[in-house]
């Protein structure tokens, strides 16, 4: 999906989240990091939970 928008005449904008905070939040990055590879192969924006974000879920 992000390759098909990547090619389109339209703008579009490419974004992977990278769920890498055990803490936070379930970390289930890949082994073998294809997601992330990918993304630096194809220049996506890459967003870290662990490194990004202040706060995964709202205060109840």
């Amino acid at each position: 999906m992000l390759r098909y928008s990547q090619g389109s005449k339209y703008p579009s904008f490419q974004l992977i989240v990278n769920h890498n905070d055990s803490i936070r939040e379930y970390n289930y990055q890949e082994k073998d990091n294809l997601s992330l590879n990918t993304a630096a192969k194809y220049k996506y924006h890459v967003v870290s939970i662990k490194d990004d974000w202040k706060k995964i879920f709202p205060d109840k």
